[in-house]
């Protein structure tokens, strides 16, 4: 019998928008669009188009990656705007074949919790170069998140 109950894990806009940044191009499920407010109200492209042409573009908020939508992409193919949104999992293989970044969660107990650490190691080469974590999280979708945001803000960056 399937657990409908479980879902996959899609990577924060924030994650997806430095992963395609990083060279990420992986075919994903789902794409993060801009979203387009006018009068404070969500409007479409025919909306945003029709405004446009009547000289009042200026009046339109755009909101980079306000809407996440399920359609097949990858960065390469992308608008500009547009960022492909993967699966935690995908970002996670991502980063060990294409950069020998390793990140894992252990489980810890407190006397009312279980909390979850997360651990990012480096290797050159074969060579291994450093581990760090130290921060405990809640939920194992924290702690993941949170250890791949690390990695692309901080080390990926050098």
């Amino acid at each position: 019998m399937a657990n409908n109950k479980i879902k996959e894990s899609i990577c924060s806009f924030e994650i997806s928008k430095l992963l395609k940044e990083m060279g990420f191009d992986e075919m994903c499920r789902n794409e993060y669009i801009p979203s387009y407010i006018h009068n404070g109200e969500i409007i479409d492209e025919d909306e945003e188009f029709e405004l446009k042409s009547e000289g009042r573009g200026d009046e339109i908020e755009i909101i980079e990656g306000g809407i996440l939508i399920e359609q097949w992409n990858k960065n390469s193919t992308n608008q500009a705007s547009e960022y492909s949104a993967p699966t935690l999992q995908m970002a996670i293989d991502w980063l060990e074949q294409t950069h020998k970044i390793y990140i894992t969660t252990q489980v810890f107990y407190d006397n009312t919790n279980v909390l979850f650490g997360s651990f990012t190691s480096f290797f050159v080469g074969s060579a291994f170069v450093k581990t760090y974590g130290g921060k405990t999280y809640l939920n194992k979708h924290e702690a993941v998140e949170a250890a791949i945001l690390d990695v692309l803000k901080k080390d990926l960056k050098l």
